[in-house]
């Protein structure tokens, strides 16, 4: 009888829901919170994604031995413009011309970075702050974008500048 009655609320309420999505201004206060910060979350993933890309580009043709362009060089050549790209939504620090709200594995070293770092799985650019609910996203040299909890971000930050004291 439990069962049935469990069955019965479950289609009741899937019967009374849209099938769009609440508009913030629909939804109860913690909701919308919830809502405005997993869209932020989604827009600094691809903010990460777009400077991802980017490395990608300039470097097709560089795939003989050259090093990897710093972020800021992607920003000067315009490859990236310096607008919303490099400002993660949830950032709140004033900034500045120049500034951005990621950080790339060249701010761990004064090295040149060989573009065989591509090759791996490490660590290319992340969030310069766990600003996604003490998580920060994170992109891999093999493309992949996600939060990371600040813990396991840790980790591969200490294997990135393992393997950067390794090369060259």
């Amino acid at each position: 009888m439990r069962s049935i009655a469990i069955a019965a609320l479950v289609v009741a309420l899937a019967g009374c829901g849209s099938s769009k999505p609440p508009k913030p201004a629909e939804l109860p206060e913690q909701g919308k919170l919830s809502f405005i910060g997993t869209a932020r979350a989604a827009k600094c993933t691809n903010n990460i994604r777009m400077i991802y890309a980017a490395f990608w580009m300039q470097n097709g043709e560089a795939r003989q031995g050259k090093f990897l362009p710093s972020l800021q060089s992607l920003v000067d050549r315009k490859i990236i413009g310096s607008g919303d790209v490099l400002i993660c939504p949830e950032d709140e620090t004033p900034h500045t011309p120049g500034y951005s709200s990621y950080q790339t594995v060249f701010d761990l070293t004064e090295k040149q970075i060989p573009t065989t770092i591509l090759e791996t799985n490490h660590i290319l650019v992340w969030d310069s702050a766990p600003r996604h609910a003490g998580s920060r996203c994170v992109g891999y040299c093999g493309g992949e974008v996600r939060l990371v909890p600040e813990e396991e971000f840790q980790t591969r930050l200490r294997e990135l500048a393992s393997f950067l004291r390794n090369t060259q």
